[in-house]
């Protein structure tokens, strides 16, 4: 029989919390130390503790409130962020009353706070005896109030569905790669290894998880076979509609999800393909997976708002652009959006959404589509964001999306978190005036 989750792993986790809810560091960056921090067969315990606790914060920091006699002082946010990594425990996980309180506490000492261990002992076990009558998993309770007031003015008759659907873990959905090989044999290859999957309804490439494994046990994960990527964003590539002999752009395309997509989709289509990002680091993500999955195509370190020294001066017949966002609707997947993202985040990220359309609208033939992706739900960030560009360009018309999936728009098409195990998303499609 396994042994329980040791303290060391609860420990990590409140470090985690505290750099995602104190330090503003976001979860991708602070889940390589945890993982680092602690044994390989606590990892999926420890990043449930962290994600659970993240998502429910709000809720279960209402709760630490009536168990404190007082509040505790600021500079112990690690302190306080174990004590909500023990109400997670208690309140949702159902670990064994005895364990989630020994072993929580055992956690201070881990973390040089052994100051705290009767606080932590007496706060966790009157939690154990006293099971509190509001309902922790309320969706208001664990969003920011700005937050939970734009989805009401953006989607005034589906603002609970989305702000419930933001406390459900998203399903784990890959994208295998054609060139490769065909969906139905890998989901078959999956089938014989124990690991159950079906097919996504929309996306022709894409299999959805019964369950979420580690990547290292996908079949043939290193060598190239798939890609992990929700439904939602695979829509993108026929959205494209690239034809033989296209000249392709993307402009934000970093880790290379839809850039690989592409090559795939086209391989033998004579398709030319440029990816620009303009953070080397994340270039570096896509340089990665284009290697694993056998792609080649140029790529530069660009800012595509105002950036065309890497422009060799020929036109593009599509491009894609999927544009940098609040990220509000893929909270289920990235609870640390919650805790970091501002209101004048999004005020910023629209007027950089539209400096960017601006700049490589230039860039696009007459007769040439350009593809406008986020991953949010806020109306700012899409048709808003639409309408302003489509204001101050003539020479742009929208190309209608017809689709069984999301719903239809102003200007484009929106999927609502959950909805059809997708994540958030928005696209529309914009054609230029021309030959």
């Amino acid at each position: 029989m396994a042994s329980a989750p040791r303290a060391d792993a609860r420990a990590a986790a409140a470090v985690a919390v505290s750099q995602v809810c104190n330090q503003g560091m976001s979860l991708a960056a602070a889940l390589p130390d945890l993982r680092k921090a602690i044994a390989d067969q606590d990892r999926a315990f420890a990043q449930a503790c962290v994600f659970g606790t993240l998502r429910f914060h709000g809720a279960l920091t209402g709760a630490l409130q009536r168990f404190l006699r007082k509040p505790l002082r600021q500079r112990e946010h690690l302190v306080e962020n174990l004590l909500l990594i023990g109400l997670f425990q208690i309140y949702f996980l159902r670990t064994p009353a005895h364990v989630a309180v020994n072993e929580t506490v055992r956690a201070c000492e881990t973390l040089g706070k052994t100051w705290a261990k009767n606080l932590v002992n007496g706060v966790l076990r009157n939690a154990t005896r006293n099971k509190l009558a509001d309902d922790l998993s309320h969706s208001a309770k664990n969003h920011p109030p700005w937050f939970v007031s734009q989805i009401q003015n953006d989607h005034p008759d589906r603002w609970r569905s989305i702000l419930s659907a933001n406390l459900r873990p998203g399903p784990m959905t890959v994208r295998v790669n054609r060139g490769l090989g065909n969906r139905e044999a890998y989901q078959e290859t999956l089938h014989k290894q124990g690991i159950g999957a079906t097919r996504c309804r929309f996306a022709e490439d894409g299999l959805r998880l019964q369950a979420p494994i580690g990547v290292e046990k996908l079949p043939g994960f290193t060598a190239g076979s798939c890609y992990v990527q929700d439904e939602a964003a695979q829509l993108a590539c026929e959205l494209l509609e690239v034809m033989p002999g296209n000249r392709v752009l993307d402009c934000c395309a970093a880790p290379g999800g839809k850039t690989t997509h592409i090559l795939e989709r086209h391989k033998s289509d004579d398709v030319t393909l440029i990816a620009l990002d303009r953070s080397s680091a994340r270039l570096a993500e896509l340089e990665a997976n284009l290697q694993r999955l056998k792609h080649q195509c140029d790529h530069h370190t660009a800012n595509a708002a105002a950036d065309l020294d890497w422009w060799d001066t020929q036109g593009f017949d599509r491009i894609l652009l999927d544009a940098p966002c609040s990220a509000s609707g893929i909270v289920r997947r990235y609870p640390d959006i919650l805790h970091n993202r501002q209101p004048r985040d999004v005020v910023e990220l629209q007027a950089q959404q539209r400096q960017i359309l601006s700049n490589v609208w230039q860039l696009l033939n007459g007769g040439g589509r350009l593809l406008y992706a986020t991953c949010s739900v806020f109306n700012a960030e899409n048709d808003d964001t639409i309408a302003a560009f489509l204001g101050t360009h003539a020479d742009a018309d929208i190309a209608p999306i017809s689709a069984l999936w999301g719903e239809p728009t102003r200007f484009g098409r929106q999927i609502l978190p959950g909805a059809g195990e997708m994540d958030g998303f928005y696209y529309a499609a914009l054609v230029k005036h021309g030959a």
